[in-house]
C-alpha cells in the first residue's frame, strides 16, 4: 500500500548482545532500525540483517511496535444496542440493528475499534470485524462459521451441501482476496496456527492486498455502493496491518522461541490472537 500509514509493527531494531564489546560485524548494526517506511536515521526493511551473524553471536532483532496505540487509541469502543435503540437487553451483542451509512452488505452489527463493523449473528467483539461475505475471522458466506453446522442440520443437509446451496460470491476485489485466503487455509487445515502452510497463505494474502489501490474506487471490482467506499478503505488498511504484523511476529517466534516472544511481546501476542 502506497503512502505513509500507521503500522502495528513498523519494523525491526538490531540489538547487540548484552555485556562485552560487539564484534566489528555486529557493531555496524547495533541500535539500527530497519523499517517499512524509513525516516531520517532509519534503513529500509529490505536491508535488515538476520542475526546470528556468526557462531556464538547473541545479537537479536526486536520488533518496533505500536501495540498500545492500536489497542487503546484505535477509535471508540463498540456501541451497545442501548446506545442506538435506547433499550437495555441482557446481551446487547444479540441485538441486530442497521449500521448507519453502509449498504446491506454491512447492515447488522455495531461500530467498534478502527471504526469497523463487529457483526452479531452470534459473534462477539473478540471475533473481530467482518467484511462482505468472506472477510473476518470465522466469517464465511456472510455468516458466522460456527453457526453453519446448526443451519445445515435444520435444513436436513450436510455442511458441504448447505455451503453449496448457500454460496454467496465476493462483493468486490477485497472480498475476493479473502475468499482465496479462506480456501488456502482450508487446504492447510489441521496444522498449527503458524504452520509454514498457513504462513504461505498469509504471504499470498498480503501481496494480493498490496496490489489494491489505496482508493477502493480504483479496484478492478470496486464496492457497489458509494457508502461502502470509506469502509472498504479502512478494512483494507486494518487487514493489511494485522496480517503484516502476524508475519513479522511469526518470523521472530520461529527464530527465538515461544517463551521469549510471550514474555517480551505479551500485549502484541494478545492483540494478534484476539483479532
Amino acid at each position: 500500500m502506497a503512502g505513509q500509514r500507521r503500522r502495528l509493527i513498523e519494523g525491526y531494531r538490531f540489538v547487540c548482545s548484552p555485556g562485552g564489546k560487539p564484534c566489528d560485524l555486529c557493531a555496524a548494526h547495533c541500535g539500527q532500525e530497519y523499517v517499512h517506511e524509513p525516516r531520517a536515521g532509519q534503513h529500509p526493511i529490505e536491508e535488515r540483517p538476520d542475526p546470528p551473524m556468526h557462531p556464538n553471536c547473541r545479537c537479536k532483532l526486536e520488533l518496533i511496535t505500536n501495540t498500545l496505540h492500536f489497542v487503546f487509541a484505535s477509535g471508540p469502543g463498540p456501541q451497545t444496542a442501548a446506545d442506538i435503540h435506547d433499550i437495555n437487553p441482557s446481551d446487547p451483542w444479540e441485538v441486530n440493528f442497521t449500521t448507519p451509512g453502509l449498504s446491506d452488505y454491512f447492515n447488522t452489527g455495531r461500530i467498534g475499534r478502527f471504526d469497523l463493523v463487529y457483526c452479531t449473528d452470534g459473534r462477539d467483539e473478540n471475533d473481530g470485524p467482518t467484511y462482505g461475505n468472506f472477510g473476518g475471522q470465522g466469517w464465511r458466506f456472510g455468516r458466522n462459521e460456527s453457526k453453519i453446522p446448526e443451519l445445515a442440520s435444520q435444513a436436513g443437509l450436510t455442511v458441504d451441501e448447505w455451503l453449496a446451496e448457500n454460496y454467496k460470491p465476493p462483493i468486490d476485489s477485497l472480498d475476493s482476496i479473502f475468499e482465496d485466503h479462506d480456501y488456502c487455509y482450508g487446504q492447510a487445515e489441521g496444522q498449527a496456527f503458524y504452520s509454514q502452510a498457513k504462513l504461505e497463505c498469509d504471504k499470498e494474502l498480503i501481496e494480493a492486498m498490496r496490489t489494491l489501490d489505496d482508493d477502493p474506487q480504483n479496484w478492478p471490482d470496486a464496492p457497489k455502493a458509494d457508502a461502502d467506499i470509506e469502509y472498504a478503505r479502512k478494512f483494507h488498511c486494518a487487514a493489511l496491518n494485522l496480517f503484516e504484523a502476524k508475519g513479522d511476529y511469526a518470523k521472530l517466534r520461529s527464530k527465538y522461541g515461544e517463551e521469549y516472544m510471550n514474555n517480551k511481546y505479551f500485549m502484541l501476542k494478545w492483540f494478534l490472537e484476539s483479532n
